[in-house]
């Protein structure tokens, strides 16, 4: 392929043909057609715009009003989805928002070595830091793979993990740790399902490597558990945030993301999903739900497959986390792109399902069609709508048109509506900047430039989202893992580099005796 010649990175191939096949003709279209057609296109521009401004108007009301919300029936599980429920334990019947009807667990999945230097915080803040009265289980749950297995860095930190107490009491709380390695795991997936299989507790929470809970928690999870609950999703921010010019964008990105869409969404479209961290589960119905670990975004297929049955996850904003996002583009690419073929790959695996289930209600099914059917387009319309606005800018600042008057009753139209989408999207980010931590926020100044540079980024997730349905259509299943970032730049390390080469040379010591 001709790519082999110039060396290209395929994302640089995709944003090539994005623009020569998109771009330019949509562009030349709207410079050189006849007006009739320009004022077709100009409306359907302006169309898809006041959309996705309505969209989100009514995902930040949505959200606003989230301290009621209820399930879309009002009613509980009928028979057959109660067993997805667990209703058929008896323990589980009565199971309420007390800290001593709950039994939780947490599942902490880990690829190594990929999470060498952020697994030992997450693991001390789930063990030392947790503001949580009732005794909780922590299981760790890591893999890796053969060519990794002699790594001397893999071996120390097998050894720590290993070494560490296995029961902490902290308070009134006893908290037990298990560390196991899944040795025939290549995936997430298998290692949430092997961790769920060694939990204790009836609500299994699972946490990235990178995910550190805020220090409530797991008292929110008690307090907001109810018997009708089959999940519960939290929330989560950028703790990286001041690494560098595209964390700052991800971050303001990721707190709309969470603090309003997702929040807002599942409350109008009467479900929320499992974004992958930081949600907690019902063991008997995750336990006969299972991870597919041939899905790339099995936490979307985990849900969708729930709400098949019945079940419901609700979004809960005050179950608060922090996390790492990439910090170079390359890595932001290939997360983006198998998050992007993921979910195009649940689209037409479960659309049809859900829409034809007589278990999903019709505000469930119209939640379905905005979330699924508008993300796939949209990767089309947005870039589309941005060129024929622009384009239709120009031609008439250059008086292509100037006999055309239509064009001036589109373009007041256009204007209002892009304020509207403007005065939206500046409300939804001060609403986001306000439920963050004080300590994590930017400063104004990197806020502007960040708004300044969004536009740029939302190309960048057009062409993330357009590769990987290509990439889907392929064939090509291929995950590649996302490179984690440490910890240690935001000063969140627990161990201090002097602490780390000490434990580092006691556990070779350890591993070489253990080799003799």
């Amino acid at each position: 392929m001709w790519r082999k010649g110039l060396e290209m990175p395929p994302w640089a191939e995709i944003s090539i043909l994005f623009v020569v096949l998109l771009v330019i003709p949509i562009y030349v279209l709207t410079m050189s057609a006849p007006p009739v057609l320009i004022d077709l296109l100009n409306r359907t521009s302006i169309g898809t715009l006041a959309l996705i401004t309505s969209l989100s108007i009514v995902d930040f009301i949505c959200a606003l009003d989230m301290g009621r919300w209820k399930s879309p029936s009002g009613s509980k599980p009928d028979e057959e989805s109660s067993l997805l429920m667990g209703k058929v334990l008896d323990e589980d019947i009565e199971m309420g928002g007390k800290p001593e009807d709950i039994r939780l667990s947490v599942v902490i999945p880990c690829y190594l070595p990929n999470e060498v230097d952020i697994i030992e915080n997450t693991i001390d803040q789930l063990m030392y830091r947790m503001d949580y009265d009732a005794d909780y289980q922590v299981v760790v749950v890591y893999n890796y793979s053969q060519a990794e297995e002699l790594k001397t860095e893999v071996q120390q930190l097998e050894y720590r993990l290993k070494s560490r107490e296995k029961i902490v009491q902290v308070g009134s709380s006893e908290r037990e740790l298990v560390v196991k390695r899944c040795s025939t795991s290549s995936s997430k997936a298998e290692n949430v399902n092997y961790g769920v299989g060694l939990s204790s507790g009836n609500v299994v929470g699972i946490l990235d490597a990178d995910h550190l809970p805020m220090s409530n928690s797991l008292s929110e999870v008690a307090r907001l558990w109810t018997p009708e609950t089959c999940a519960l999703q939290g929330s989560s921010f950028v703790r990286n945030q001041d690494r560098n010019m595209l964390t700052r964008i991800v971050s303001i990105e990721e707190g709309l993301v969470y603090n309003v869409h997702h929040c807002g969404g599942s409350f109008w479209r009467g479900f929320g999903v499992f974004g992958g961290s930081n949600g907690f589960w019902r063991k008997s119905a995750l336990s006969q739900l299972l991870f597919d670990k041939d899905m790339l975004t099995e936490d979307i297929d985990v849900s969708l497959r729930a709400l098949l049955l019945g079940g419901i996850i609700r979004h809960e904003p005050s179950v608060l986390s922090s996390e790492l996002v990439p910090e170079t583009v390359h890595d932001l690419w290939r997360q983006r792109l198998r998050w992007a073929q993921g979910w195009f790959q649940c689209s037409y695996k479960h659309f049809g399902e859900l829409m034809r289930s007589r278990k999903t209600s019709l505000q469930q099914k119209l939640g379905v069609t905005v979330m699924f059917l508008m993300r796939e387009v949209w990767y089309y319309l947005m870039p589309t709508s941005i060129v024929i606005t622009a384009a239709t800018a120009l031609r008439r600042y250059l008086e292509v048109d100037a006999k055309s008057t239509v064009h001036i009753n589109e373009g007041t139209v256009s204007n209002v509506i892009f304020l509207m989408f403007i005065i939206t999207f500046s409300v939804e980010l001060l609403y986001s900047y306000a439920t963050i931590p004080r300590q994590q926020r930017l400063s104004y100044p990197w806020i502007l430039l960040g708004i300044v540079c969004f536009i740029p980024f939302v190309f960048f997730l057009v062409l993330a989202g357009i590769t990987g349905q290509f990439r889907e259509m392929y064939g090509c299943q291929r995950w590649d893992i996302t490179s984690r970032p440490s910890d240690t730049a935001s000063g969140n390390r627990t161990y201090s580099s002097e602490t780390r080469a000490t434990n580092s040379q006691s556990c070779t010591i350890a591993v070489d005796k253990q080799e003799q």
